[in-house]
């Protein structure tokens, strides 16, 4: 029996083969660039919840009322103003922004004003 020349190509085995690595890296792949993108929604909120609360200390440094944060951010805002103990005229000046959902977190800012 006379054998057949052999012909270029991939063998079945060396197509599973590639076809599994390719799928195993298409998959970390994946996983890394929705970690990244988790990573930067959560670093947008809190830059906005900063941004937020430095935005409520200078209202309360200007002597202003506290405005209400716009509800569609999903941000909740508080704040302090108390004399300092042991600092005759300094009071002090907190504002805490807080949010909920998937990655609840919370910024707060305190400084002191001479009054």
């Amino acid at each position: 029996m006379a054998r057949r020349p052999r012909q270029g190509g991939f063998t079945v085995i060396e197509a599973v083969v590639a076809t599994g690595l390719l799928a195993t890296f298409v998959l970390a792949v994946t996983d890394v660039l929705m970690a990244a993108q988790r990573a930067r929604a959560a670093s947008e909120r809190r830059l906005v919840a900063t941004q937020c609360a430095v935005d409520g200390v200078e209202q309360l440094r200007a002597g202003q009322p506290l405005e209400p944060l716009d509800a569609t951010l999903g941000l909740e805002r508080s704040a302090a103003v108390t004399p300092w103990d042991g600092h005759p005229g300094l009071v002090r000046i907190d504002v805490t922004v807080t949010w909920a959902g998937a990655t609840p977190g919370r910024v707060t800012l305190i400084t002191a004003v001479r009054r």
